[in-house]
């Protein structure tokens, strides 16, 4: 796990770096993940059907998103914790 750990900051030293060398703003680095469109055209090329896949992956994970959230309000509402978190016993 550690080296996982190293490994993934390691990397990340190595791309801000790259970045700082090619005068990226955060507009740029973060410009396919606002076209996530895009992105799949990038990857896949020849896959007609990549862009919508993943425009209809973002819309069921939002709404699923949404769903489970409320579920767990609502299950929180109705089975409460009796324990606190911050109590200090004496």
């Amino acid at each position: 796990m550690t080296a996982i750990i190293v490994l993934v900051i390691k990397a990340s030293i190595a791309l801000s770096v790259f970045a700082i060398g090619l005068r990226a703003n955060f507009a740029d680095a973060t410009f396919l993940f606002r076209r996530p469109s895009q992105l799949a055209r990038a990857n896949f090329p020849n896959e007609k059907l990549a862009a919508p896949a993943v425009i209809l992956y973002l819309i069921v994970s939002s709404v699923l998103s949404v769903v489970y959230l409320k579920w767990v309000k609502r299950q929180e509402l109705t089975h409460p914790t009796t324990q606190t978190h911050n109590a200090v016993k004496a």
